[in-house]
């Protein structure tokens, strides 16, 4: 019937000139592989419309590039998927799931925390040399003048013993 080809062609016409639904949504996909570098993921959208994706590069909120281990293969290892402005060639990947394992933001301060008053993070180095200082200043601590008891002018037993805790890029190890 002429009726329906006319309806067709309008359609298409239409699809042709509108961004379709399917880029201006934010899809759910399991991870599959991880670039060396951290910066991109490949994976499997769970729309059946999508096809596996490749070398998605992966965000953070605004729009920040970061460097973001993601468990790939836990059963958590999953990415929101997006296109900047509904446009297929402009793919980005946010972390969804548990399965993040690292994140590395270039950025001179990083708060932890959204409440007012919030400090920014401590660098390793320097929350390491302010340990090894508080510790040697406990260490030598005496009180001059008393020669007996708690606080003697003889280094506690107990103090000599401490050591700093060991700051490392993976943990905080006390020792």
């Amino acid at each position: 019937m002429d009726l329906d080809r006319l309806k067709d062609a309008f359609a298409a016409a239409v699809d042709s000139c509108v961004t379709p639904d399917l880029f201006l949504a934010m899809h759910r996909a399991r991870v599959i592989a991880q670039s060396g570098d951290l910066l991109s993921v490949d994976a499997i959208p769970e729309d059946p419309r999508l096809p596996t994706m490749g070398a998605i590069p992966l965000v953070v909120v605004g729009g920040l590039k970061a460097q973001i281990a993601i468990g790939q293969g836990a059963p958590d290892a999953f990415v929101l998927i997006g296109w900047s402005g509904g446009d297929p060639s402009k793919p980005f990947a946010l972390p969804f799931g548990g399965a993040s394992t690292k994140l590395v933001l270039a950025a001179d301060q990083v708060f932890l925390g959204a409440e007012p008053g919030a400090e920014p993070g401590v660098k390793g180095a320097t929350l390491q040399s302010f340990l090894t200082e508080l510790t040697a200043a406990l260490v030598s601590h005496v009180h001059p003048g008393v020669t007996t008891g708690p606080g003697s002018s003889a280094p506690s037993p107990l103090l000599a013993t401490l050591a700093a805790p060991t700051i490392t890029t993976e943990k905080t190890q006390v020792e």
